[in-house]
């Protein structure tokens, strides 16, 4: 039986309470730069928009008990705030947000914030029906203070539910006068408040048909064109970039604890690890570094050319081809995102010597450490892997693929390890895929279809050379542009840190939430890694088709979408599923042969699951290309 939705005020004993304790579970304290993140569920179809449910952080925030909250708007923190700080017009767009289905992509209200977080870039990354604001609010008592709160539409048991995230801004933030430093401090604090949203999302699939737009599962990307001054990182350190100038360098401290908070012990969430894990790196070798500044620069010697990959990735790559990094060669162009799970930073960044642009990924030594041994040492239990992604592209390098980001070097410092690639111009396919005019349905799926069928190539071509990907998703794949046109456009797969050699696997699990084959979950057994590859291509494309995800999480028998499938079979998923924020079910959109392809990918049996067209399966089984959505 689906589980109850919440009701009125008055019946929170029934539906809220079990919203109430779900939130609670999810947990409402965060440390790092020390923010106390809460939780609220509020109903927009009933009268007034009136909270339902609350996290214990929310009355930590707010000093208001869970009888003060519920049944109420969240107009009553503006009790108290002087006239001068409330801003009327954000108000009524913040009503408008409640009514519209869609909501906006950037709203502010602080009348002292709005205008600096109004130039940042990092904004553009929020998705339909998100809104991000910063509020000066009141406590019960009457202490002003300065609310970032988070908001994003979803539907429980496809009803509209507005689910919102907020943390209070440290005090020695409100009156600070560099606002550039304002800024980047507020975009931290969005970017954590978007990734523990994931947290919730894990808990609220297993209680309710969860349905909400697509988001990135890898946390929100942030673009800081033209940055100067320092910039805060998560974990290790902080960057510090200069506008027209080189990289400056990275100083280390240690991690804060924490990281998102796992929902269920069978699913881990990406995020930071404890500090016992890392904190004994810091004390090792790794940080007792001699250079060579008489090093002749050039790129990493390429692994000898195989048809089939080294039985350990990282082998594609010789540790001694590592180089002292030269600060005077690379000039900053701009921030692209934060590479959280490697405590580091991705960089556009000029190339002198080359006269090109390249990409340029920076993590701390203290986590990369000198050597994959090394990492592992000191991380035994981290999937994520730096060297196997080096020496995976190196090696694909070697054998001349087209399907990978080129490796143009590895180089150090005293705090640093620069890895160097080709730049993508295309971005990747998540905003790509984001910024199509077109709705879902045939027309979407005609604009998806070529990129679609060259990443089922490129998986085919590693699995051809004995590589499982083992984390694809919509935001691992880059694109090269051609133009303002799709034609031309080259896609190329990245992020080969849970990659591995050899098609039966027997590890730790690996991949994000939604896109993680079944079967990957019982370690006890090996299973087939391509075939979970082929899993996780059907939700690249279907995420890419539907800016949805068919489920939050694959984990044993929590997800309900997921329990529905496995029970009822994804053609009767497909007529009951409904478009987010629509009442139209997907059956009534989508081309006739495109449920037969998801189908065919989203077997939960590895043995009824379609193939990528890989030479080990010979004639042997079906691939995507017997199907007619891929033929045509």
């Amino acid at each position: 039986m689906p589980s109850p939705l919440p009701g009125d005020a008055e019946k929170f004993e029934g539906g809220s309470i079990r919203l109430q304790e779900i939130v609670d579970s999810v947990g409402h304290y965060d440390e790092f730069l020390n923010l106390n993140l809460s939780v609220t569920i509020a109903d927009p179809l009933q009268e007034d928009c009136p909270l339902i449910a609350c996290s214990e952080g929310f009355t930590e925030l707010t000093g208001y008990s869970v009888s003060e909250i519920v049944g109420r708007n969240c107009r009553f923190l503006l009790n108290g705030v002087p006239k001068e700080y409330i801003d009327d017009e954000t108000r009524f767009k913040c009503r408008n947000y409640v009514s519209n289905t869609k909501g906006q992509p950037l709203e502010l209200s602080d009348k002292n914030l709005s205008e600096y977080i109004r130039r940042c870039d990092w904004a553009s990354s929020l998705g339909k029906g998100e809104l991000i604001c910063v509020q000066t609010n009141a406590t019960k008592s009457g202490e002003l203070f300065k609310n970032m709160f988070y908001l994003k539409q979803v539907e429980l048991n496809e009803k509209p539910f507005i689910l919102g995230l907020q943390a209070r801004l440290p005090e020695e933030w409100e009156t600070n006068s560099d606002t550039e430093e304002l800024e980047r401090f507020c975009q931290q604090a969005f970017v954590r408040l978007s990734k523990n949203i994931s947290s919730v999302e894990l808990v609220l699939s297993k209680q309710f048909w969860y349905s909400a737009a697509a988001r990135r599962q890898d946390g929100i990307k942030t673009i800081l064109p033209g940055t100067t001054g320092p910039v805060l990182q998560f974990g290790v350190g902080f960057a510090v970039l200069q506008r027209n100038g080189p990289l400056a360098g990275l100083a280390c401290s240690r991690p804060a604890r924490g990281g998102d908070l796992a929902a269920d012990s069978n699913c881990a969430v990406v995020g930071s690890p404890e500090p016992a894990q890392v904190s004994s790196c810091f004390e090792s070798e790794c940080l007792d570094i001699d250079f060579d500044d008489s090093v002749i620069l050039g790129e990493p010697t390429p692994a000898k050319a195989s048809r089939s990959a080294p039985p350990e990735l990282h082998m594609g790559f010789d540790k001694a081809a590592v180089q002292s990094f030269p600060h005077e060669r690379f000039e900053l162009v701009r921030k692209i995102e934060d590479a959280s799970r490697n405590f580091g930073t991705v960089c556009l960044m000029r190339d002198l010597a080359q006269g090109t642009s390249v990409a340029m990924k920076q993590m701390p030594n203290a986590w990369v450490q000198k050597s994959h041994e090394a990492f592992n040492r000191a991380h035994p239990h981290e999937t994520e892997q730096p060297w196997n992604d080096i020496g995976c592209n190196a090696f694909l390098d070697s054998v001349g693929c087209p399907y990978n980001v080129k490796l143009l070097g590895v180089f150090r410092d005293k705090e640093m390890t620069s890895v160097v690639t080709e730049f993508a111009d295309g971005g990747d396919m998540f905003s790509w895929a984001s910024d199509l005019a077109e709705e879902p349905g045939p027309v979407r799926e005609a604009r998806v279809k070529p990129l679609a069928k060259q990443i089922a190539r490129a998986i085919q071509y590693l699995h051809d050379l004995s590589i499982v990907h083992g984390d694809l998703s919509i935001e691992n794949v880059l694109l090269t542009s051609a133009g303002d046109s799709d034609a031309g456009m080259q896609i190329k797969v990245i992020d080969f840190g849970a990659a591995a050699a050899g098609r039966f696997q027997k590890r730790h699990v690996t991949g994000k939430p939604s896109y993680r084959a079944p079967e990957i979950f019982d370690e006890e057994i090996e299973h087939d890694g391509f075939l979970a590859d082929a899993f996780s291509f059907g939700v690249v494309i279907y995420a890419a088709c539907l800016m949805d995800y068919p489920w939050i999480s694959t984990s044993g028998n929590g997800d309900k979408c997921f329990q529905y499938v496995k029970s009822k079979g994804f053609a009767a998923f497909v007529k009951k599923r409904k478009l987010p924020n629509s009442r139209t079910t997907l059956d009534k959109v989508v081309s006739l042969e495109f449920p037969k392809l998801l189908e065919g990918l989203l077997q939960i049996e590895p043995a009824n699951r379609l193939t990528l067209g890989e030479r080990v399966y010979g004639s042997s089984r079906r691939s995507v290309w017997d199907l007619a959505w891929t033929c045509d």
